[in-house]
């Protein structure tokens, strides 16, 4: 099973120019069986073209998707979403948002957790993505520590991605890591760096395997369609 991380800067690449077809054909070229997107607009105004950017991803890659909004504005002309997306060449059979930790003032954050039916090849998964805080460091480490929670109450096999907004051997990611195998650190061929995503400097962008999946390989493709680089890995279940 190939899976992937990828925080897609609401569709606009790293020169800040928002182009789709840039996006999904980068998506094409490491064909995910399932991935998790952040920073995903719903109406979101002027900087997606005021478009549902997840029907458009979804219907331009024929995949399933379940979505977890994060910031929800109620303005004249409808409602606008901004959150995480999970993505399937199988259905997607449950999805749950869970609304993670934080401060007043602080950006609002929330993991989405689905359920995969993807028949003969692994049964039902677990499939979780979140983008926690880059703004404090004690928000991040709530947030993760929640997660761990919720993911800890999920039937197995689980696979957990995001934009982490922190850095490997960071003390916040302990309570995730007793469950998870990052799997970069554990297939990965060097720093697997993904952000920004021209020169990136930082690995921020994680897989995460439970119990029972086992990473064979892992890449983090080249590609200047975001901010950021995916994440992609192949997985043994």
């Amino acid at each position: 099973m190939r899976v992937a991380t990828y925080n897609i800067h609401h569709g606009a690449g790293e020169d800040d120019v928002f182009d789709l077809d840039r996006l999904t054909s980068a998506i094409k070229r490491f064909a995910p069986d399932v991935m998790g997107l952040q920073e995903v607009d719903r109406h979101f105004g002027d900087r997606s073209g005021n478009l549902d950017t997840l029907s458009l991803v979804t219907e331009a890659l024929g995949l399933h998707a379940a979505y977890g909004p994060a910031l929800v504005y109620e303005e004249g002309s409808g409602t606008a979403v901004y959150g995480n997306a999970v993505l399937s060449k199988w259905p997607v059979i449950g999805s749950e948002v869970v609304q993670l930790p934080g401060r007043e003032g602080l950006e609002t954050r929330s993991l989405l957790v689905s359920t995969i039916d993807t028949g003969d090849v692994a049964g039902q998964i677990t499939f979780a993505c979140t983008h926690f805080s880059y703004e404090e460091l004690e928000a991040r480490a709530a947030q993760m520590s929640a997660a761990a929670a919720v993911l800890a109450q999920c039937a197995a096999p689980a696979i957990f991605v995001g934009d982490f907004n922190t850095t490997p051997g960071s003390p916040e990611l302990a309570p995730l890591l007793e469950a998870f195998t990052d799997c970069w650190a554990a297939v990965g061929d060097g720093p697997g760096l993904t952000c920004p995503a021209v020169q990136p400097q930082e690995r921020i962008d994680f897989v995460l395997a439970g119990a029972g999946v086992v990473p064979v390989s892992a890449e983090v493709p080249d590609t200047d369609a975001s901010d950021h680089r995916p994440v992609v890995v192949d997985l043994q279940l």
